[in-house]
């Protein structure tokens, strides 16, 4: 499936980042950002998943299930919330350290003088 060649990819970026290529480096940047990026669009699934459960056709004697669903719904919010805010600080706070001008030089980009 998918999975699979996505870290075979993630793979070869990070191979590539260790042997200092500038390719490997600009892979790995962009895995990163569209991992965490993807943590955020979680949410939005999880929260239109929880939407679409509550729409469909109650049960008269389901009042507990709904109030269940709704207790169980803003954990698995809060929880997806934390999650992205957290792997988003720590992606963050890699590409950061990757895009100082010393780590930059390792790969072949050299800071311009002023």
């Amino acid at each position: 499936g998918s999975t699979g060649v996505e870290m075979e990819a993630l793979t070869a970026v990070s191979v590539g980042l260790l042997r200092r290529r500038a390719w490997g480096w600009g892979g790995f940047v962009a895995f990163l950002v569209l991992g965490a990026a993807a943590n955020f669009g979680v949410i939005a699934v999880i929260d239109a998943l929880f939407a679409w459960i509550d729409h469909l056709p109650k049960a008269p004697d389901a009042a507990s299930l709904a109030a269940e669903l709704a207790a169980l719904r803003r954990l698995s919010l809060a929880l997806a919330w934390a999650t992205a805010v957290a792997i988003g600080a720590l992606h963050a706070l890699i590409v950061w350290q990757l895009c100082r001008p010393h780590v930059r030089a390792e790969f072949g980009w050299v800071q311009r003088s002023r």
